[in-house]
C-alpha cells in the first residue's frame, strides 16, 4: 500500500476523534452551585469562587451561595480546579470534572489569621500570595480600618511597621507627612520625601487628600527599593498603592450601604500661657500705672480694659497707640537690665481670660456615604457618593468640605477578555486661613478676643501692652481674612485583559489624574491694623492651577510548568509611558478702589501677574522572571530601564534591577515541627530612583530692571537620578497555626545624591545641582499578630508593630553646610549636612547642664555646695561660695554679677559678665558660642498596638501609637519667652527660694538682654524638647442592631480619634512639623512653628446595608 493510501485510511479515524469533543459540547452548559462558609458555619458574603483555567469567577450572596454558569462551547469534560477565596480566610480548592448539567460543591474556609494567602499586587507583575513573596509588602484592608479617616494616610498611622506618618498639621483638609523606612534625599527641594502614590493603577499627581477613604478596599505599602524596583525612577521613596472597592465578587443583584457619622472636634491640650504679669499697679491692684514724663511712679493710672477699648474704638482703620504701662517689657520694649533682675512675674490681672478657650470651639464633623455594589449579568459595579464636612475647632473659620463620587465597573466581554474602569471625581472647598496660632500665643490673660467697640467691630489690638503692636487679634483675622481654595479632581483608569491561551495573557492600562484649584484671598479696603499701614487699603490675590498625570502601559505574561509541574515560571514584559503637566497663573494687587469688590481689577497699585508651566515625560520598559520550585524555592529577577526628561541631556537613561529569593522551610518534606506551621526566609536586593526636580538640569536667570537677565542657576547636562539600592532580609513565621511573626532588616544606600552647592565664582551663577553624596539607612521592623481568643461568639486579637531607622550621610563631595526647617525664622543652622552626621540631627546652642561642660579649671568648682550648682530647671548656674540656690531673693543675689574675667571662658568673645543664678551658655575654646547637636528629628524607635474584640453583636477596637526618642524645636515656647508669654515665666505659686526674675527668660546679652533662656531666636537645648508620645489614636465601640422592621442590617458605633496623648512636650501637640524646604517633609522638619494643632474627635455613626 502506498504511503498516500495509508495516510488516507487514517482520515476517518482522525475525523471521528476530532468530532468527539463537538458531541460533548453539544450536550449543554454546565452550572456549578454551592455555598462558602466559615469553619464555624457562618455564610461568607462576597467570597470569590473561580476557575483559573477558564478565567471565570463569581461572588457569593449574603447566604454564602454562589452560582457559576459556563457556556456549552467551553464544556469539554476537562479536569479543573474549583477554588474559593474570601478576605481573611484560607483559600480552598476542589478538583472537578467539567460536564454538562448541574454540580454542587460546598466550601468551609478556615480563618487565615496571619493572612498568608492574601494576594498582593504591588511590586509584583501578577497577583502573588503573601506566603510566596520574597520581599516585604504590607497590606492594610478595610477590615483593619474600622475607624474611617478623612485621608487615606491617616488610616495607615500605627498600622504599618516602617511607615513614619506624622500629622504635622491638624488643619482640616491637610494631609499627613510620611517617610517609608528612612529619608532618601539629603536635599529634597521641589521633590519631597513622599512615596509614589498609585490609585487603582493611576500614578497620582495630586496626593491622596481628595480620595474618600470609605471607598478603599485595601492599601499595599512597599517600603523600599528591594520591592519597588518594578516602578523605576519614581519609586526610591517607596510605593503606596490604593485599591478601591469593586463588585467583582458580588453575586447577582444590587446591595446598598449607607453610613452617617456625626460628632465634634476639639483641641486636646492648651498652650501653656501665663496668668500673671509684672507691670506696676496701684495700691488696690485694680488699675495700672502709666509712665508720665517727669512725674513720679503711678501719678497716673488707667483701667487696662478701658484702655484696650479706647485704642480700638477711637481709631479708624487702625488702632491708636496705647499709653505706656510702667515696667512693661518684651521684644518690642526692652525691660532693661535692672528690671530684668528685679521684677518677678507674679501680679494678677483684675480680670483674667483664657485666650485659648476664647478662640477654639467644638467644631462639627459630618461624614455621609451612600454606595451600591452589584452584578447584572456579566457586569459588576461599585458606585458611591460621599460628603465630608470638617469645621475644625476655630471660631469663625468654615473649615473644609469635600464632595466625592465614584463609579467602578468590571465587564466580562467574552470567555477570555475582561475590561474594567475605575473613576472618581471630587470637589472640595478649603478655607485655609491657618487660624493665626502665632498671634494666639501672644495674647495675655487680660485679652478679650471677642470684645467689640461701639461700631460692633472686633478689636484689632486686644493687647494694650507693648507686644500688642505686633501681635494682633487672631479672631479679627479669622473673621475678615478667609482665603478659599476650590479644588476639583478626577482620577480614572481603564484596563483591558486578554487571555488568548491558558499560558499567555496580555494587559493594557491607561490612567489619568487631573487636579485643578482656584485660590482666592482678599483683605478688603478698611482692613484694620495696629498702626497706620498699607494693609488698610486692602489687597487681593487670585490664582488658578491645573496639573494632570497620564500613564499608559502594556504587558505580556507567559507561564510554563516544567519537570512534571514541579517548576512553575512566569515571564513578563512591560512597556510604560508617563507624562505630568502642570500650569498655573496668578494675579493681584493692593490698594483696592472700593471695599467689597471681589475683582483683581479693583487693585490700583502693585498690580502683578505670574505664571508657570512644567511638562515631564518618562519612558520605561522591564522584563521580569519568576520561578517557583515545588512551592518551596521562589526566585525572581527584574531589569528595568527608564528614560526621563528630568535627567540631564547627557544622561537620559537609567537602569535598575532586582533579584529576590525565598525559602519556604516549613514546606520541606523533612520539616517536622508541629509547633511551626509556616516558616519562610527571604532576601531581596533591588534598585529604584528619585528624579531631579523640574528646573535642576537647566540654566536659569532672574529678570531685573529693564529686562536685564541676571544669572541664577548653572545648568548640568550630566545630572542623574539618585539611585537607591536596598538589601532586605526577612523571616515570616507562624506558630501553632495562630501566632504570626514578621521580622525584616534592610540596608539601604542612596547614591548620587542631588545637592545644590555654589559653583566656582568664575561661573557667575549662585548655585548648580549636581550628584555629590551618599545617604545610608538601616531599618529593623517587627510585626507580631496574637489571636488570643477565636470562637464563634468571642474573638479577641492584638497586633504589635515596632520599627527603628538610622539615617547617616556616608559621603559628601561638597563642603559641609546647614539647612533650615523649611525656612522657619531662626532655624537657619538647625540641621547640619556633614559627612558622618545623622540626617535630621538638630543643632543649636547649649546651656550648661552638666559640670563636665564647663572649662576644665571650673569643673572642680561645680557640684553640690560649690560655686556652680544645678538649679531646679536642670541648668548649671553660678551661686558663689557660701551661697545656696535659695538665696537669690533673701540675700539680694539676683542683682549681682560675676565679672567676665572670673566667669567661665572669661565671658566669651564679648567678655560678658555672668549674672547670679542665670543659665550659662557653653562655648568653644575661642569663647564663641557654637551650634552643637541638641536633638534628633527621626525617632529612636516607634511602636503601636492594635486590639480587636468581638462578643456576639458587640465590637471594640483600639489603637495605641507611640514615638520614642524624637525631638522638636518648640518655636512657640521660645518666642514666647521674649514677651514673657509662657507659663514657665509665671512665678505665681513658687517659693521665694525658687522664684526667678523675668531676665532669666529674656534675651542674650548680644541681643539686648542679660543672658536668659530666650537667648537668640534659634534652637537650644532648652526649647528643643523631647517630643516622644504615646497616643490613643483610634477607639471605637460598636453594636450590630440587625434588621429593624425587616429592613436593613443596622449598626451603631461610638468613635474617637486622637483621644489622649501622654507626653512631656510643652506645646499643643508633639506630633508636629513643617512641610517643604530642603529636607522636604514634616517628619524631618521638626519645628513647632505655630502650626494648627491636631484635632481630637468624638463621633457616633449609624450604618445599614440592604
Amino acid at each position: 500500500m502506498s504511503r498516500f493510501m495509508r495516510w488516507l485510511s487514517q482520515v476517518p479515524i482522525a475525523v471521528a476523534l476530532l468530532l468527539m469533543p463537538v458531541v460533548a459540547q453539544a450536550q449543554g452548559p454546565a452550572v456549578i452551585t454551592g455555598t462558602v462558609k466559615s469553619e464555624f458555619g457562618d455564610p461568607l458574603e462576597n467570597a470569590n469562587v473561580y476557575i483559573v483555567e477558564l478565567a471565570i469567577s463569581v461572588g457569593t450572596n449574603a447566604a454564602g451561595r454562589f452560582t457559576m454558569s459556563i457556556p456549552a462551547d467551553r464544556v469539554r469534560g476537562q479536569a479543573l480546579q474549583l477554588r474559593a477565596r474570601a478576605i481573611g480566610y484560607k483559600a480552598d480548592a476542589k478538583p472537578i470534572t467539567l460536564r454538562a448539567g448541574n454540580q454542587t460543591f460546598d466550601f468551609s474556609l478556615a480563618k487565615d489569621i496571619n493572612r498568608l494567602q492574601e494576594v498582593v499586587t504591588t511590586g509584583v507583575t501578577a497577583g502573588t500570595e503573601q506566603k510566596k513573596l520574597a520581599f516585604s509588602v504590607a497590606q492594610v484592608s478595610d477590615k483593619d480600618m474600622p475607624v474611617p479617616g478623612s485621608n487615606p494616610l491617616s488610616q495607615l498611622q500605627g498600622k504599618v511597621a516602617g511607615a513614619n506618618i506624622v500629622s504635622a498639621s491638624g488643619r482640616p483638609g491637610t494631609a499627613p507627612a510620611i517617610i517609608l523606612r528612612g529619608p532618601q534625599s539629603i536635599n529634597a527641594t521641589g521633590r519631597g520625601q513622599d512615596p509614589l502614590y498609585i490609585i487603582d493603577g493611576v500614578v497620582s499627581q495630586g496626593g491622596l487628600q481628595d480620595i474618600n477613604p470609605q471607598d478603599i478596599e485595601n492599601i499595599e505599602v512597599v517600603k523600599g527599593a528591594a520591592a519597588s524596583s518594578l516602578y523605576g525612577s519614581r519609586a526610591g521613596n517607596g510605593v503606596i498603592q490604593i485599591t478601591t472597592r469593586s463588585g467583582k465578587n458580588q453575586s447577582e443583584g444590587v446591595k446598598f450601604r449607607a453610613n452617617v457619622e456625626y460628632g465634634v472636634s476639639d483641641i486636646e491640650n492648651e498652650y501653656q500661657y501665663p496668668t500673671t504679669h509684672f507691670m506696676l499697679m496701684d495700691e488696690n491692684a485694680s488699675r495700672f500705672c502709666v509712665t508720665v514724663a517727669g512725674a513720679a511712679d503711678c501719678s497716673r493710672t488707667v483701667d487696662i480694659y478701658q484702655e484696650a477699648y479706647r485704642i480700638n474704638n477711637d481709631g479708624g482703620d487702625f488702632a491708636l497707640p496705647p499709653l505706656r504701662f510702667s515696667n512693661d517689657g518684651g521684644i518690642a520694649q526692652n525691660p532693661g537690665a535692672i528690671n530684668s533682675r528685679a521684677l518677678f512675674q507674679v501680679n494678677q490681672f483684675p480680670k483674667s481670660y483664657n485666650p485659648i478657650a476664647q478662640f477654639v470651639t467644638n467644631g462639627q464633623v459630618i461624614n455621609s456615604t451612600l454606595d451600591a455594589t452589584g452584578r447584572v449579568g456579566r457586569t459588576n459595579f461599585f458606585a458611591s457618593v460621599n460628603q465630608l464636612r470638617q469645621e475644625g475647632s476655630v471660631k469663625l473659620l468654615p473649615g473644609y468640605t469635600r464632595n466625592s463620587m465614584r463609579l467602578n465597573v468590571d465587564q466580562q466581554l467574552g470567555g477570555n477578555v475582561n475590561f474594567s474602569v475605575r473613576s472618581s471625581y471630587s470637589s472640595a472647598n478649603d478655607y485655609n486661613n491657618g487660624a493665626g496660632w502665632f498671634g494666639l500665643t501672644r495674647q495675655p490673660a487680660n485679652a478679650q478676643l471677642f470684645a467689640t467697640d461701639a461700631k460692633g467691630r472686633l478689636y484689632i489690638r486686644t493687647v494694650a501692652q507693648n507686644q500688642g503692636a505686633q501681635n494682633l487679634n487672631p479672631a479679627y483675622n479669622a473673621q475678615n481674612f478667609v482665603p478659599l481654595n476650590r479644588i476639583d479632581r478626577f482620577v480614572g483608569n481603564a484596563t483591558a485583559r486578554w487571555t488568548p491561551l491558558s499560558w499567555l495573557d496580555g494587559e493594557f492600562n491607561f490612567g489619568y489624574d487631573s487636579r485643578s484649584n482656584f485660590q482666592e484671598q482678599q483683605r478688603d479696603r478698611g482692613y484694620r491694623t495696629s498702626a497706620l499701614s498699607a494693609t488698610n487699603l486692602g489687597d487681593i490675590d487670585r490664582s488658578a492651577g491645573r496639573a494632570y498625570s497620564l500613564n499608559a502601559s502594556g504587558n505580556v505574561s507567559a507561564r510554563k510548568n516544567w519537570f512534571d509541574e514541579s517548576l512553575t515560571s512566569r515571564l513578563t514584559l512591560r512597556y510604560l509611558y508617563e507624562t505630568q503637566n502642570s500650569r498655573s497663573q496668578g494675579t493681584g494687587g493692593t490698594n483696592l478702589a472700593v471695599p467689597g469688590l471681589a475683582d483683581p481689577d479693583a487693585a490700583i497699585t502693585n498690580f502683578y501677574t505670574t505664571g508657570s508651566s512644567e511638562i515631564v515625560r518618562q519612558l520605561g520598559f522591564f522584563t521580569n522572571l519568576d520561578l517557583d520550585y515545588k512551592g518551596r524555592y521562589i526566585i525572581g529577577a527584574l531589569v528595568r530601564r527608564d528614560a526621563a526628561s528630568l535627567f540631564g541631556a547627557a544622561n537620559r537613561w537609567q537602569t535598575y534591577g532586582r533579584a529576590s529569593a525565598a525559602w519556604r522551610l516549613s514546606d520541606e518534606p523533612w520539616f517536622n515541627f508541629d509547633q511551626i506551621s509556616d516558616l519562610k526566609f527571604r532576601y531581596s536586593i533591588g534598585q529604584a530612583g528619585n528624579r531631579p526636580n523640574f528646573t535642576a538640569q537647566y540654566e536659569t536667570f532672574t529678570i531685573g530692571a529693564g529686562g536685564a537677565l541676571n544669572p541664577n542657576q548653572l545648568g548640568n547636562k550630566n545630572l542623574k537620578p539618585e539611585v537607591s539600592t536596598e538589601q532586605e532580609y526577612g523571616m515570616d513565621l507562624e506558630l501553632f497555626s495562630k501566632y504570626g511573626v514578621t521580622v525584616t532588616k534592610s540596608h539601604n544606600v542612596i547614591d548620587d545624591q542631588l545637592l545644590q552647592p555654589p559653583p566656582p565664582a568664575a561661573a557667575g551663577f549662585a548655585s548648580q545641582w549636581t550628584n555629590a553624596g551618599q545617604l545610608t539607612n538601616n531599618t529593623f521592623e517587627v510585626s507580631l499578630n496574637v489571636p488570643i481568643v477565636a470562637t464563634r461568639n468571642v474573638d479577641y486579637s492584638a497586633r504589635f508593630n515596632y520599627d527603628r531607622t538610622t539615617s547617616v550621610i556616608t559621603q559628601l563631595d561638597i563642603p559641609e553646610y546647614f539647612v533650615s526647617a523649611a525656612g522657619q525664622q531662626g532655624s537657619e543652622t538647625m540641621f547640619k549636612i556633614v559627612k558622618g552626621g545623622s540626617l535630621g540631627q538638630i543643632y543649636g546652642r547649649k546651656f550648661v547642664k552638666d559640670c563636665g561642660q564647663l572649662p576644665a579649671n571650673f569643673q572642680s568648682r561645680c557640684g553640690s555646695g560649690l560655686d556652680f550648682q544645678r538649679n531646679s530647671d536642670g541648668f548649671i548656674v553660678y551661686v558663689g561660695q557660701g551661697n545656696t540656690l535659695a538665696d537669690g531673693i533673701t540675700k539680694n543675689l539676683w542683682m549681682t554679677r560675676l565679672p567676665a574675667a572670673q566667669a567661665p571662658w572669661a565671658g566669651g568673645t564679648t567678655a560678658d559678665p555672668l549674672n547670679w543664678g542665670f543659665p550659662i551658655l557653653e562655648r568653644d575654646a575661642t569663647g564663641a558660642v557654637p551650634v552643637l547637636p541638641v536633638g534628633q528629628a527621626l525617632p529612636s524607635f516607634r511602636w503601636s498596638v492594635a486590639q480587636n474584640f468581638r462578643y456576639k453583636r458587640i465590637t471594640a477596637y483600639g489603637l495605641l501609637d507611640a514615638t520614642v526618642g524624637k525631638d522638636v524645636w518648640n518655636v512657640g515656647r521660645q518666642w514666647s519667652y521674649g514677651d514673657f508669654m509662657h507659663a514657665d515665666a509665671d512665678q505665681q505659686g513658687r517659693s521665694v527660694a525658687d522664684a526667678k526674675p523675668i531676665g532669666y527668660y529674656f534675651r542674650a546679652v548680644s541681643t539686648g538682654g542679660i543672658g536668659g533662656l530666650y537667648d537668640v531666636l534659634a534652637p537650644n537645648n532648652n526649647t528643643v524638647e523631647d517630643a516622644g508620645f504615646v497616643k490613643l489614636r483610634e477607639l471605637s465601640v460598636g453594636y450590630r442592631i440587625g434588621s429593624i422592621g425587616g429592613i436593613g442590617n443596622w449598626n451603631l458605633a461610638l468613635i474617637g480619634r486622637n483621644l489622649i496623648t501622654w507626653t512631656k512636650y510643652k506645646g499643643f501637640d508633639p506630633e508636629v512639623g513643617l512641610g517643604g524646604g530642603a529636607l522636604g517633609s514634616g517628619v524631618l522638619n521638626a519645628a513647632d512653628g505655630f502650626t494648627f494643632p491636631n484635632l481630637r474627635q468624638f463621633t457616633f455613626s449609624l450604618s445599614t446595608s440592604f
